[in-house]
């Protein structure tokens, strides 16, 4: 999604500001890093609950961003 935005010129040049960019530093580096751990570590509750649900919750949003920048193709 993040390649299609960009080749578009759908992503704001300071990544800080785009919700979109975002969402996506904060899926790999903080709710991906969750979710392998608590993976790692055995402790499947935490791998659920503070990891995949939330990454989940989270590409939904982005999902919903993408559709809007492309059928819009404007930055919100």
């Amino acid at each position: 999604m993040l390649n299609e935005l960009k080749e578009k010129g759908l992503l704001a040049s300071n990544p800080w500001e785009d919700e979109s960019q975002i969402t996506c530093y904060y899926l790999w580096h903080h709710l991906g890093r969750r979710a392998r751990q608590g993976a790692m570590m055995g402790a499947v509750d935490y791998a659920h609950w503070h990891g995949f649900f939330e990454l989940q919750q989270d590409l939904y949003k982005l999902e919903k961003i993408y559709r809007q920048r492309m059928e819009s193709e404007e930055i919100e």
